[in-house]
C-alpha cells in the first residue's frame, strides 16, 4: 500500500461507482450501529464523560482524540482534528480504518454476555 497513494485504485481496490467522501465529508451523516446493537451501544455512550487523549508516536507525530458526549441524545462526537497531517509513510490511517476503530472500540465497551462483540450473544 504506497504512501503517498492518491486514488483508490493506487491502494489495489477496486469497487462499482461507490460515494465514499463529498465536499471532504462522509457521505454517510454518521455511522449507525445494527440494531441488536443499538441499546448497549447507547447505553455506553450515557455513560462516558467528554475527554481528550493525545499520543506522541516515535516518529514525531501525534494522534489526539476528543470526545464530547450528548447525553441526551446518547451520542457521541468524536474528534480527531488535533492529529498531524498526513506523513509521507505507512502510519496514515484512512477515514474508514479511524471509523472501523471508533465502532470497534465502542462495541469493546459494550455488556454483553461475551463481553463485547461485533454479532449479538446466543
Amino acid at each position: 500500500m504506497p504512501p503517498d497513494s492518491t486514488a483508490i485504485d493506487q491502494e489495489g481496490v477496486l469497487s462499482a461507482g461507490l460515494r465514499i467522501v463529498a465536499g471532504g465529508d462522509a457521505s454517510s451523516p454518521g455511522w449507525s450501529p445494527p440494531g441488536w446493537a443499538r441499546g448497549p451501544i447507547r447505553r455506553v455512550i450515557a455513560a462516558l464523560e467528554d475527554g481528550r487523549f493525545r499520543y506522541s508516536l516515535d516518529n514525531g507525530a501525534a494522534i489526539a482524540v476528543e470526545v464530547r458526549v450528548d447525553r441526551r441524545a446518547r451520542s457521541a462526537r468524536i474528534d480527531f482534528s488535533g492529529t498531524s497531517p498526513r506523513r509521507p509513510n505507512n502510519f496514515n490511517a484512512p477515514a474508514a480504518v479511524t471509523k472501523a476503530a471508533v465502532v470497534a472500540g465502542n462495541v469493546g465497551l459494550m455488556e454483553t454476555p461475551g463481553g463485547g462483540g461485533y454479532g449479538p450473544a446466543g
